[in-house]
């Protein structure tokens, strides 16, 4: 994989780590929705468990290195 293709699919991932944080965001709140018992703790709770999920997947998208061929 030479280095312009790293940054491709880098980049790939990115967009899908944002993607997917938007899409958990949208679900917690339809959730909400749909049943208010114990919320708003309950959408905090959703929203900070994916926010810790985006910025770890993030961060291991931008340190990732493989191997070059």
């Amino acid at each position: 994989m030479d280095s312009d293709l790293k940054e491709k699919i880098r980049n790939l991932m990115l967009v899908a780590i944002d993607e997917a944080f938007r899409n958990h965001v949208e679900h917690t709140y339809e959730i909400w929705m749909k049943d208010d018992t114990g919320q708003p703790l309950r959408a905090a709770t959703g929203v900070r468990n994916g926010l810790i999920a985006y910025v770890r997947a993030y961060k291991a998208a931008k340190e990732w290195n493989p191997r070059m061929c």
